[in-house]
Order: C-alpha cells, then sequence, then structure tokens
C-alpha cells in the first residue's frame, strides 16, 4: 500500500469529482482497498474521491473519520449496516466518514444516468460491441485522450470531453445489462451511464 504526502495531494484536490455511494462495508487489518491509504485531519468522502480520481483509481473508501483509502475492488469482507459507518469526518462533523473497521465506499468514476438524443451527448468517437461493459469502455475511451465515457443501449460505448447536452435521467432509466456482464448495467433507451475517465498513474 502506497503513502503519499500531503502537499502531493493537494494537487489532486482540483480533480473533476462525480461519485456514488456504494454503502458501507467492513475492513481488516489486510486491507480491503489496497491502493493507497491516507491519514488526513480535514478528511471528507468529497477529498478522498477527488484524491482517488486523481491518482486514477476507481474506488474511494473513507474510515474512522480521518481516513482515506483508495484501491481496484472491495467488497472483500463483505456489507455492513449503514449504522456501523458512523464517525464524524474530520474535515466536515455533519458528514459520516466510517466507523471502525468500517468505510463508505465510493465509485469514484460514476457520474451518472443521463438523457442522449439524435445529437449525441457524447461525440465524436463511439463504437458498438457484444463485449461491452463501463470498464471496457472506459479503458477505450482513456486509449483515444477523451475525458469522458458513456454505456448506452447494452452495446454502446460512447466518448467525449463534455456530457449533459439534453439533461440527467433517473438512475432507473438505465436498465439494461451489460452483454459481456448481466449484474452489470449498461445504459437503456437513449439513456447512458455516464464515467469520467480516469487520469493515467505515473
Amino acid at each position: 500500500m502506497t503513502i503519499i504526502p500531503f502537499l502531493v495531494l493537494t494537487i489532486f484536490a482540483s480533480t473533476v469529482w462525480g461519485a456514488i455511494s456504494l454503502g458501507c462495508f467492513k475492513d481488516t487489518q489486510d486491507r480491503d482497498l489496497k491502493g493507497l491509504m491516507i491519514t488526513i485531519d480535514h478528511n471528507t468522502p468529497e477529498f478522498c474521491n477527488r484524491v482517488c480520481l486523481g491518482l486514477g483509481f476507481r474506488y474511494a473508501g473513507v474510515q474512522y473519520g480521518k481516513e482515506c483509502f483508495c484501491g481496484e475492488s472491495f467488497g472483500a469482507y463483505g456489507a455492513v449496516p449503514d449504522t456501523d459507518c458512523n464517525k464524524p469526518c474530520t474535515g466536515d462533523g455533519s458528514l459520516t466518514c466510517g466507523g471502525t473497521w468500517a468505510q463508505n465506499i465510493y465509485d469514484v468514476l460514476y457520474i451518472g444516468c443521463y438523457i442522449d438524443k439524435s445529437s449525441r451527448d457524447l461525440e465524436p468517437d463511439w463504437t458498438t460491441t457484444n463485449d461491452n461493459t463501463p470498464v471496457s469502455c472506459i479503458k477505450h475511451c482513456a486509449e483515444n485522450g477523451y475525458i469522458f465515457a458513456g454505456v448506452q443501449y447494452a452495446k454502446q460505448c460512447f466518448c467525449g470531453n463534455s456530457y449533459s447536452a439534453h439533461g440527467k435521467a433517473p438512475e432507473s432509466e438505465c436498465d439494461y445489462p451489460c452483454p459481456a456482464d448481466a449484474s452489470l448495467t449498461c445504459g437503456g433507451y437513449w439513456r447512458q451511464n455516464i464515467y469520467i475517465v480516469p487520469g493515467r498513474r505515473s
């Protein structure tokens, strides 16, 4: 697990932030999120999410009020009740930042479900593939230098540098299973799940 100086973290604090809460999860000494751990006096979910996003990680977790974790996978020890994540954040006492061996975990790349139309929201790059998932679409968009990725109508992957030209949609309208992994959703009919393409790690 990498620990980096606080001064380095200020570089990432200005990174665009989009995230969705995945719930409260158990942690142990053999950490669930293994990519990065820092302890900070002004911890909040947003700050931790910005740090993890800036470093190119997929997930962020806040724990014990002052701890921030980043990683590529989560949930090794299972979910716990939301009441176990009950510690006030050191950066904002009105928010909770996990608990004792419990952490609030976030998908830092996910922005939300958005409307699309024939005048595409994400352009100019898009493909159709039977192997489509959010991860594969994000990878495709990253390789081609785009900032945002969107999965739509199950098999479609869109890339672009701006989004939300047609507005946001309810999450329930992005309900098409991805062809490569039916446990994930890949947008819907004229609806797309939009993700931030993470920066490359040095």
